[in-house]
């Protein structure tokens, strides 16, 4: 939510003090600054509006263990599952490796996510966390690539801390992951989401 702070025109050397007081909202916002005619200098500023629950909230989410989506960790399934991929390939110098962090793509659903490790126009790697507790009492982790670099995924349950890693070496093309028994004590704890692959 953005509003505008007041405007009064002031003149050219005295300094503008616009902004909400900081129990309002957080310091940030755009600023624009112009000469008026008559040498005044106008200054408008939109701060967006934070509430202190929405503060809270945010704190809380910050004091977690469960899962914090950033731009190289995927949250699926109900944000249960943290998700992250690094890549690796050699370089012409045999004593160096070119490596990295895969990073999230979007759009992405509530159980499948997308990786990009080279340009976000071209994503690297599809991982689906799906709910199977109806089929076999298990959470899947399901996982495609279109790549020859070495891979590392890891998906790491956040209620149970258990995790999974699936390695590849760099050279032949990646597998696809179809790990329908991943989790196994995962169901007991009630997360629902469609098992469909």
């Amino acid at each position: 939510m953005f509003y505008p702070a007041p405007m009064k025109p002031e003149p050219r050397d005295s300094p503008l003090t616009l902004a909400p007081s900081p129990a309002e909202v957080r310091p940030r916002g755009r600023h624009w600054s112009w000469f008026a005619p008559g040498a005044l200098l106008t200054t408008l500023i939109f701060v967006p509006l934070v509430t202190a629950a929405e503060q809270a909230v945010e704190a809380a989410a910050a004091e977690s263990d469960g899962c914090r989506e950033t731009a190289t960790t995927l949250c699926l399934l109900n944000d249960r599952y943290e998700v992250s991929l690094a890549w690796s390939r050699p370089t012409a110098d045999p004593d160096q490796i070119d490596e990295g962090q895969g990073r999230t793509a979007r759009p992405r659903t509530n159980d499948s996510g997308l990786f990009w490790f080279f340009a976000d126009g071209n994503w690297e790697m599809l991982v689906k966390v799906l709910d199977g507790c109806s089929h076999n009492g298990h959470h899947w982790v399901y996982a495609a690539s279109a790549t020859t670099v070495g891979l590392e995924l890891t998906v790491r349950d956040t209620e149970s801390d258990a995790s999974k890693t699936y390695i590849k070496e760099f050279g032949p093309p990646a597998p696809a992951i179809t790990d329908s028994g991943a989790f196994g004590g995962a169901c007991s704890t009630g997360t629902a989401v469609s098992g469909q692959r």
